[in-house]
């Protein structure tokens, strides 16, 4: 119990040493630490915008050249599917199902 009493009288000691600023001296600092803060916020917002929108161009590129349609096709053609036969099954001939729908 007397080292924590011994510790309590050398932490009243040092800090009876410290140089506390003014209440002004504390603002002004206190306002130069906001702003700063807000610069480098906006600095790093910014960064990190730029990045984003170069990350999606680079993205958006890459991918219009693997769904761009081949030299020798024009833009506008339109693909038919040929008619599929009826496949024989033991309850009669079926049709098969329709382009694009799940049999």
């Amino acid at each position: 119990m007397k080292r924590i009493f011994t510790f309590l009288r050398e932490v009243q000691g040092e800090l009876s040493k410290v140089v506390w600023p003014t209440r002004r001296k504390a603002l002004r600092l206190s306002i130069v630490v906001i702003i700063v803060t807000i610069v480098f916020g906006a600095f790093i917002a910014g960064v990190d915008y730029g990045l984003t929108r170069g990350v999606e161009y680079a993205i958006d590129a890459s991918q219009k050249k693997k769904t761009s349609a081949p030299a020798s096709a024009p833009p506008d053609a339109t693909v038919t599917v040929a008619p599929q036969p009826e496949v024989p099954t033991a309850n009669g001939p079926v049709a098969p199902p329709a382009p694009g729908t799940n049999p």
